[in-house]
């Protein structure tokens, strides 16, 4: 048995993560109900700061940058001008970061729709033009 030193409570030795840094006995001072809670609060105060980080290492630009694109299109989607159904954190930082995938140059925000069109043609500009002539053929 472990006391937890957020919640007060003793609780078996299962109930707590492992902790080498802080925890003397190399398991958390909290148990993991309480740790649990506890990163879902931070996360819920620091959503910019979380989303900078994660766009930062994938598309190398910061918040500030996705904000200026964003601005740049009105909130909209650069392919097609309409908004994204996903709610991220607020309406102007729901659309997609589409980039490049050989070069990772940032081209523009796709909502979803157009972001997942781009990718099933494999961002090709002749499977592009190919599907554009097969739909005028139908027409």
């Amino acid at each position: 048995m472990k006391n937890c030193l957020k919640c007060g409570l003793d609780k078996s030795i299962d109930s707590f993560g492992i902790d080498r840094i802080n925890g003397k006995d190399g398991i958390s001072t909290q148990c993991v109900d309480c740790r649990r809670g506890y990163k879902r609060e931070w996360l819920r105060q620091n959503r910019d700061r979380v989303y900078e980080g994660q766009i930062k290492k994938r598309y190398g630009i910061t918040l500030a940058e996705y904000d200026s694109l964003s601005l740049r299109q009105n909130g909209a989607c650069a392919i097609c001008g309409g908004i994204s159904k996903r709610r991220r954190i607020e309406l102007f930082r729901s659309l997609s970061v589409d980039h490049d995938h050989e070069t990772g140059r940032v081209r523009g925000l796709l909502c979803d729709r157009c972001n997942l069109g781009l990718g099933q043609f494999r961002h090709s500009t002749e499977l592009l033009t190919l599907a554009m002539m097969y739909l005028e053929e139908q027409d």
